[in-house]
């Protein structure tokens, strides 16, 4: 359970890291100019930057929306549950038998993150850029998360892992990781 709420920890990380940065970068997203249906005949692009607002759109929210591009809060999040729950599952997860199994889960897991993010420039919401940062700064959280927050993998992890891949033979396997669950349990009552 405090493992639950130290990674929503991360996603709140996320979240704010998000949140004040469209605010302070406030770039433009592709489709501003269908938001926005600006009224041409008030300025001339020429004249440099346009200082005073144009937009013919009565309502400000989606006006204001519209310029709230980079970074996506889509792909943070999205790689970031993606890649924390990855790296959870390769430091707390054994599987005896079958290790492609536990790669395969992973692998799903960051193609699905890649996937909720590139629909976030097929659907003109984002730049290229825009996901690129945030995917990058959800990488970035769940490392954070899962090595600072959550100090994995533990020294608990390790004697595990240590100690099911030491076996060779598949027959000790079972006997090698009840051997490993008693040495946790006499670590953690030291």
């Amino acid at each position: 359970m405090n493992n639950i709420l130290l990674a929503f920890t991360g996603l709140g990380i996320c979240v704010i890291i998000v949140g004040i940065a469209k605010n302070m970068v406030g770039e433009l997203r592709p489709h501003f100019i269908a938001a926005c249906e600006p009224d041409y005949s008030k300025f001339n692009c020429s004249d440099g930057y346009i200082t005073f607002d144009v937009c013919k759109q009565t309502n400000k929210n989606i006006v204001n929306e519209a310029r709230l591009s980079f970074p996506s809060g889509h792909s943070t999040c999205s790689f970031y549950t993606g890649i924390f729950i990855a790296l959870y599952i390769e430091y707390t997860v054994v599987i005896k038998h079958i290790n492609l199994f536990k790669v395969c889960i992973q692998l799903l897991l960051i193609c699905f993150a890649l996937a909720v993010s590139l629909t976030r420039i097929m659907d003109y919401y984002h730049h290229w850029s825009d996901v690129l940062a945030g995917g990058l700064l959800g990488i970035i959280v769940a490392f954070f998360t899962i090595f600072y927050i959550l100090k994995l993998p533990s020294r608990d992890c390790q004697l595990i892992h240590q100690h099911v891949n030491k076996c060779d033979d598949e027959q000790n396997r079972d006997d090698d990781i009840i051997e490993a669950q008693r040495l946790l349990s006499d670590s953690r009552t030291d």
